[in-house]
């Protein structure tokens, strides 16, 4: 996964439109933030309420948040971490 890739991309083909397909892309979305607190991978988002973007992290000299924090990449404002 070198290049972005929309969040939702990754989900199962099939869902049902409303609460199942809601259900995956809150627990798709919950699985990629633990995976940048734990810096395998960076998530993007280009505007607010925007489409979600991910990516594997493969420089371990990226910018990344302190021991436990994760990063958020928006362009133009740089990286947000907590």
């Amino acid at each position: 996964m070198p290049m972005w890739e929309e969040l939702a991309a990754f989900l199962p083909q099939g869902l049902k439109p409303g609460i199942q397909l809601r259900s995956a892309l809150a627990a798709s979305f919950a699985a990629n933030l633990e995976l940048a607190k734990a810096g395998r991978v960076c998530l993007r988002q280009d505007e607010l309420f925007g489409l979600l973007f991910v990516r594997a992290r493969s420089d371990p000299a990226e910018p990344r948040a302190g021991s436990g924090g994760y990063s958020l990449i928006t362009p133009g404002r740089g990286v947000w971490s907590r």
